[in-house]
C-alpha cells in the first residue's frame, strides 16, 4: 500500500500518454539502431569478400557461375576470365548510374562464350546528361575478358528491358531478350584483350569502408535511453513534487513544542 500511495501521482491518464509516447519514441529508435546495424554488418561482409577475391586470381567464369540459374552468393566480387565475342546488336544501357560524381550510364554487352552460353559484361561507364547519348560500340572479333562477378540485383522498377534500357540487373528479367542461355552473374569489367580506343570508362571498384553506420547505431541507442531517462526523471520530479507540500502542511498544523510558550 505504501508503494502504491508513492506512485499514486503517475497513476493518471496524462502519466498513462506519457508512458506509451516514451515507449513509442523507444520502439522507434531500436528499430532505427537495428537498421543502421544491418547496414553496418552488410558493409563488413562486403569487405571482408572484397579481401577473399583479391587474394584469389581470375578462374574460368565456367568454374564458378552456373548457366540459367543464380549464382551462389559467395562468388561475389571473384574475379573470372571469359574468351568469347560481343554480341553488340544486343546492347543494353543502364541507365541512372552516375560514376566518380558524373551523370550517366553503363553499357552492358552479352559476350558469348564457347560454351554457347553467354556472361553479361558492364563494359563501363559513358557519361550521359540525359540526351540519350549513346555508348561506344564493343569490339568486334574474339575478344579475352577479365571481370568482377557481381549478383542480380534483383526484381523491381526498371528491371525489364524497355527499348533496350533497364535500371537495374535483374539477370531473369534480362533473360528473355537474348536467344542463348546467361551466365547466374553478371561481370564489371577489369580489362579486355584487344581494348578499343573508343571504350568506356571501366566501372568504379566497388567502395570499401563501413560507412557511418555504426556510430549512426549507437546514437539511436543513446536516444533511446535518453528518452527512458527523461521519462524517470520526469516521474521522480512529480512525486517528489507531490510530498514535499503534505510535508509541509503537516509541519505548520503541528502543535507547538512545550519550550515554545512565553515566560511571565
Amino acid at each position: 500500500m505504501s508503494y502504491r500511495r508513492g506512485v499514486s501521482p503517475l497513476l493518471t491518464r496524462r502519466w498513462a500518454g506519457m508512458l506509451l509516447a516514451t515507449l513509442g519514441i523507444v520502439a522507434v529508435c531500436l528499430v532505427a539502431a537495428r537498421w543502421q546495424w544491418n547496414r553496418y554488418e552488410s558493409r563488413v561482409a562486403v569487405n571482408e569478400a572484397l579481401d577473399v577475391a583479391a587474394a584469389q586470381g581470375p578462374v574460368p567464369v565456367a568454374d564458378l557461375v552456373p548457366v540459367d540459374r543464380p549464382a551462389p552468393a559467395a562468388v561475389e566480387y571473384r574475379r573470372v576470365e571469359a574468351v568469347g565475342s560481343y554480341d553488340a546488336a544486343r546492347t543494353i544501357v543502364l541507365r541512372l548510374r552516375p560514376q566518380d560524381g558524373l551523370p550517366g550510364s553503363h553499357v552492358l554487352v552479352p559476350l558469348r562464350t564457347d560454351t554457347g552460353a553467354a556472361l553479361l559484361v558492364d563494359r563501363g561507364f559513358f557519361p550521359d546528361s540525359g540526351q540519350g547519348a549513346e555508348p561506344p560500340a564493343a569490339p568486334g572479333g574474339r575478344v579475352t575478358v577479365t571481370a568482377r562477378l557481381r549478383l542480380s540485383e534483383g526484381a523491381g522498377n526498371g528491371a525489364v528491358p524497355h527499348d533496350g534500357e533497364v535500371r537495374r540487373v535483374d539477370l531473369p528479367a534480362v533473360a528473355d531478350a537474348f536467344p542463348y542461355p546467361l551466365y547466374g552473374a553478371w561481370a564489371q569489367l577489369l580489362s579486355e584483350d584487344p581494348r578499343p580506343a573508343d571504350a568506356p570508362a571501366l566501372p568504379a571498384a566497388p567502395e570499401r569502408g563501413t560507412g557511418p553506420h555504426l556510430p549512426y547505431a549507437l546514437q539511436w541507442l543513446a536516444f533511446a535511453v535518453m528518452a527512458v531517462g527523461g521519462f524517470g526523471y520526469l516521474a521522480v520530479a512529480e512525486v517528489r513534487g507531490r510530498r514535499r507540500p503534505r510535508s509541509a502542511a503537516r509541519a505548520d498544523s503541528a502543535p507547538a513544542g512545550r519550550g515554545s510558550g512565553t515566560r511571565p
